[in-house]
């Protein structure tokens, strides 16, 4: 299935069970939804309580959103707490085995959010349950 259907998808389940906070499916660029793609990093869903513009929905073609976006105001992109957690992470597992840096590698990595929809939290999600079956159909 292609990006565009995908996101046609969770545009409609995202009306239809009452999401009010935006969405988001990947975070890093379309072509690294591939079967040659070797790393893929699903964390479960947006948080946040407000839909930021400047964070693309379908996809982040401008790099991983964990090294290029602002996640914190006042911060530098890719200087959120979870952004160092996540690029450290990829550091240490380049280091451990694939020859490239650790930003190289999660920047040619898969990662998206299992359930795209937003909220504070995943107690504050809406229709939990739908919004879990949805995403493990997606």
């Amino acid at each position: 299935m292609q990006l565009a259907q995908l996101c046609d998808e969770i545009e409609r389940a995202y009306a239809d069970l009452g999401h009010q906070l935006g969405w988001r499916f990947l975070t890093s660029p379309q072509h690294t939804l591939s079967a040659s793609t070797k790393i893929a990093l699903i964390t479960l869903n947006p948080g946040g309580s407000i839909d930021r513009p400047d964070h693309p929905r379908a996809s982040s073609e401008a790099g991983s959103a964990y090294l290029v976006e602002t996640w914190r105001n006042g911060l530098a992109p890719g200087a959120a707490p979870l952004q160092r957690q996540v690029q450290q992470l990829f550091a240490m597992l380049a280091e451990a085995s694939h020859g490239v840096s650790g930003n190289e590698l999660l920047g040619s990595s898969l990662s998206a959010y299992f359930i795209p929809f937003r909220s504070p939290s995943i107690k504050a999600l809406a229709k939990p349950r739908e919004s879990e079956q949805f995403a493990s159909g997606l």
